[in-house]
Formats: structure tokens, sequence, C-alpha cells
């Protein structure tokens, strides 16, 4: 019933989809809703979802809060526990996400010159906020450079090679804020 009241008031401001985690009772949940769908919500459940990043946190208590004083608590070991494996599954969900750009051409904004492995690379961001790494090639910060994504290296980051270089062009930007 809780789950079907926050269900209604999303539906209610015009949401039309909701991912739900499936931690808590997740055989009742996924009866409950055999169809994977609520008042016109479509639900997913976060393990069917290729989520490019999940974040996880925990409640904690805050002395001379309402939330401290509820009755019902979960015990800390439980929601380190739960929480311990969600962010288990957030990471495998990163990591495919990120594969499926493996062997693909991707546009990488170079960012700043790092050492990675021993090597000095350049590191940015693709459209979609994937972290993205080349080789060192005399390139420049702020360039926009076409990459042949090859394989997933350190703190999860696509390590590729630069192609034609058609976009390698130098972006300058600024922006004035009132």
């Amino acid at each position: 019933p809780v789950l079907e009241y926050i269900l209604d008031l999303l539906a209610h401001h015009g949401v039309t989809q909701a991912a739900v985690t499936l931690r808590y009772l997740p055989e009742a949940v996924t009866e409950h809703f055999p169809q994977g769908a609520y008042g016109g919500i479509s639900l997913r459940f976060v393990e069917e979802i290729s989520f490019a990043e999940i974040h996880v946190f925990k409640y904690s208590r805050r002395h001379g809060t309402k939330g401290a004083a509820m009755e019902g608590q979960i015990p800390e070991q439980i929601k380190g526990e739960r929480s311990s494996r969600m962010i288990a599954l957030g990471e495998r969900k990163k990591r495919e996400y990120m594969e499926q750009f493996l062997g693909k051409e991707l546009e990488i904004l170079t960012e700043e010159k790092i050492s990675l492995d021993g090597a000095t690379c350049w590191v940015g961001h693709t459209p979609r906020y994937l972290r993205a790494a080349v080789l060192d090639q005399g390139q420049h910060s702020n360039e926009l450079l076409s990459v042949q994504a090859e394989t997933i290296g350190p703190d999860d980051t696509l390590m590729g090679r630069e192609t034609d270089g058609v976009l390698r062009n130098s972006i300058e930007f600024s922006v004035d804020l009132y």
C-alpha cells in the first residue's frame, strides 16, 4: 500500500516511468506488480535498467530530528548490508553500461593530462558523461576528439585511441552569469 500511494502521487504529477529497487521483500513487490506497471506508470526494476551510475546512501539518525525519533528503525547492520549489495549492483550495472561503448567511436572533450598505468593520457568526458582517456599525442585541453573505445581501464575510464581526428577542434567558451 505504501508503494501504491507513492506511485499514485507520481502518476498525479505526470510521471510515467519509475525505477524500483528490490532489496526489501523483492518477491512481494514483483508479485504485487506482475505486469510491471501500476496506474499508468511503467515500473522497471533496478536489476533491469542499464544505469550509468547509481548513488547509494543510507539513512543515518540525526539527534533532534523527527526521523531520529521514529519507530521501526532499521538496524545499522541491515542498512549496511543492503547498501553494500546496492553499491555492488551499481558497480556491475555501470560496467555493463560502459561495455556497450567498447568498439565504438566516441567524442571526448579533453580536460586534463594525467598518468594512467604509466602512460601520459588526456582524460575527458563523452557527451554521456563517461570518463574516457586517449594517449597524449600533442592534444590540448578543451579539444573535441574522435576516439575508438577499446578497453575499460582504471577508475572506470574508457581507454581508446584517437581516430582520424575529424572532430579535432579546439573549443573555447565563457559563461556570463547575471
